[in-house]
């Protein structure tokens, strides 16, 4: 019975579905009814009532209610094995009227058999649309190949195992918001035993071999998880701090903070499911805290080993703090962030640290060692570096490297370099065949990383008893502009390689030069072309040692003209050498700098690992002191000289690096100014 007015609608309604089959029941149920309702085999009985009365229209709201019960349903598909049976159930939905959030939903009791495990269940929820207030409790087993044999799960290949519950929760959800966890009513647990998960959910099959997770009112102990996804294996424990939350809103991230071990874990597996993208994306609604270490890690043909640190994901970003791992023969370790708020396109900010990995398998391992050090390719030896790398990836993983940029520094093991064409080149057009195939000493230099090239500073490096120094720069493209002075003792040039140098003399307009007397030859190389096809332009620089006494016999016994050119020639000699000493003098200076950088780095990281400790340390006093005002008091008072004295020891420390690196700087630069100015510089 209804009345149309002009502020509303007056109701005044009552229904009943006398006692009746559960079939009709099921057949409210959507999710039934798509798999051919018609077909299924049903018993039990099913009683709906309910009524409306009052005013529904602006500013008010009728009151009704609805009540359902189910009492010995049960319900079985026609081609599976078992049934759904002993179904009960007492549902109620009350509202007095006034408003929608008067509304209260009690389902109570939920009871039901799936193969021989019974399921209870009681939920009820207050004020839905202001503050859901919801107290909800479970308790049971579900036998999962049970529930395949009784349920339709089209998309489901394979499912297996035993979760057991027994909690109860009791929150409301503005509680939960502001951390009033001391309002907040749960206890019990839940557990899974050799649970096996196979479908289209899940590109990989997932085995969880056992977990346990402990609810509290102020958190959820994951005590142990024991699984595996594809070829990963994870065991974990730790705390999940607003569960609760999380199911309750799923806009907020879980948060926790959780321990981590593997003994192997294959990183391709986590990559995107999209085919045409390759990026291992950040899950976006997790925050928590990793303290992990990995046995095995492959990342393609890479194998890594002994992988371990402290890593923080939020906000779609992966953040690594002191995390190493062992490869190619050395170690590796990271400082920095790996982001994928934008997915296809993700970022980086990463502090690198290796220590003498194999350069051989770095190149074929590493797409940017082989883009931004071709030569490595024809390389045997160890390396070592220390550099800040920060830019964007593309959607296969590989780096933008036009928008690459970074600073550190090199120091290499003695390098045995084969079939490297420049210098193959180099000794076909010096006539040098010792340059084709040479052993480099161990190598030492800065570098910088921007606009798609990588810039060497000035280093000088011994060939055998040759001495070369090398200055440039080579890009992405793998174009190459680089200046080689190259210092050739005169015992080691044959014939071909002096008339070589004659040549280059005569052309030079340096006729007079007596070769045979000079201890020693300098030539300047002009590097250009490509790592592939390098172009060359050698010039001849100054006859060294020796020939800067022969000179000056040569003025003492000419006359005339001859003085002339002979003193000319020992300003160009005392030119060369002081150009010798300020390449030595910023070498020197460079690589103080790289160390003092190093140092002040590593100070700053350890006194923000002191500060976060201490923060810990803190926070943890004042928590365990409770709700208790004066021991929350007392608890934050001994908080705040924690925190003091470790930034104060912080502080300290990093003031003291930071002198430590000015004065290993300031001594470097006082031997370079002494090297200059012994030159006759």
């Amino acid at each position: 019975d209804a009345t149309k007015q002009d502020d509303g609608a007056t109701l005044d309604v009552t229904f009943e579905a006398p006692r009746t089959d559960f079939t009709q029941a099921l057949s409210l149920v959507p999710a039934i009814w798509a798999t051919n309702f018609a077909s299924l085999k049903t018993s039990g009985t099913f009683t709906l009532a309910g009524a409306v009365h009052g005013t529904y229209g602006e500013g008010s709201f009728p009151a009704f209610t609805l009540e359902a019960v189910v009492a010995g349903g049960m319900f079985q598909y026609p081609d599976l094995p078992l049934p759904a049976r002993d179904i009960s159930l007492d549902l109620s939905i009350k509202n007095p009227g006034g408003g929608l959030d008067s509304t209260v939903v009690r389902l109570d009791p939920f009871h039901a058999v799936i193969g021989d495990q019974p399921l209870d269940a009681a939920v009820t929820l207050r004020t839905p649309v202001s503050d859901p207030d919801v107290d909800a409790r479970v308790k049971g087993t579900i036998d999962l190949a049970a529930v395949t044999r009784t349920i339709k799960l089209d998309s489901v290949q394979e499912l297996n195992g035993v979760v057991t519950a027994d909690a109860s929760a009791r929150a409301r959800l503005s509680d939960i918001d502001a951390g009033r966890y001391e309002r907040v009513q749960a206890q019990g647990s839940v557990a899974a035993r050799d649970v096996t998960f196979q479908g289209a959910q899940l590109p990989y099959p997932l085995a969880v071999h056992e977990m346990t997770l402990a609810l509290t009112s102020r958190r959820a102990d994951l005590k142990s998880l024991d699984a595996q996804i594809g070829g990963s294996d994870v065991q974990a424990s730790g705390t999940i701090d607003n569960i609760l939350a999380f199911v309750l809103r799923d806009e907020e991230p879980l948060r926790g903070s959780v321990t981590v071990h593997s003994r192997h874990f294959v990183l391709d597996e986590w990559k995107s499911n999209d085919p045409m993208v390759e990026v291992i994306p950040v899950p976006a609604m997790l925050d928590v805290s990793l303290d992990g270490t990995v046995d095995s890690l492959t990342y393609g043909k890479l194998a890594m080993s002994d992988a371990r640190g402290h890593v923080t994901v939020k906000d779609q970003r992966l953040t690594l703090d002191g995390f190493t791992l062992k490869t190619l023969g050395g170690r590796m370790g990271f400082n920095g962030y790996y982001d994928t708020t934008e997915p296809t396109r993700p970022t980086f900010d990463m502090g690198l640290t290796v220590d003498s990995l194999d350069v051989a398998g770095a190149s074929a391992a590493f797409l940017t060692v082989r883009t931004l050090a071709p030569v490595a390719r024809f390389a045997q030896g160890t390396f070592s570096t220390k550099i800040d790398l920060r830019g964007a990836l593309n959607g296969d993983m590989t780096p933008v490297f036009t928008a690459l940029q970074g600073k550190g520094s090199l120091l290499t093991s003695r390098i045995a370099l084969e079939g490297f064409p420049l210098l193959t080149k180099l000794a076909e057009v010096v006539k040098l065949p010792r340059l084709s195939s040479p052993t480099l000493d161990a190598i030492r230099s800065s570098l910088t990383i921007d606009g798609g090239r990588m810039h060497v500073r000035p280093f000088g490096v011994d060939v055998g008893n040759l001495r070369m120094s090398v200055e440039g720069s080579n890009g992405v493209d793998q174009s190459l502009d680089y200046t080689l002075g190259l210092t050739v003792p005169r015992s080691v040039m044959g014939d071909a390689a002096n008339q070589f140098v004659q040549g280059l003399a005569e052309k030079a307009g340096q006729v007079g030069l007596n070769l045979p007397s000079a201890d020693s030859i300098r030539l300047g190389v002009k590097v250009g072309g490509t790592i592939t096809s390098p172009t060359l332009e050698v010039g001849l620089g100054q006859a060294a040692a020796s020939v800067g006494q022969q000179l000056k016999q040569a003025a003492t016994d000419a006359v005339g003209q001859k003085v002339d050119e002979a003193k000319a020639r020992v300003d160009s000699a005392t030119a060369e050498a002081r150009r010798r000493a300020q390449e030595r003098a910023d070498s020197l200076v460079a690589d103080a700098e790289a160390k003092a950088d190093t140092i002040r780095a590593e100070a700053k990281r350890l006194a923000e690992a002191s500060k976060a400790e201490a923060q810990q340390r803190a926070d943890s006093a004042v928590v365990k002191a409770g709700s208790d005002p004066i021991a929350r008091a007392a608890a934050r008072a001994v908080a705040d000289r924690i925190l003091k004295a470790a930034n104060d020891r912080a502080d300290a420390a990093v003031t003291a690096a930071t002198e430590r690196a000015d004065a290993l700087v300031a001594e470097a630069r006082k031997r370079a100014a002494e090297l200059v100015a012994g030159a006759g510089g």
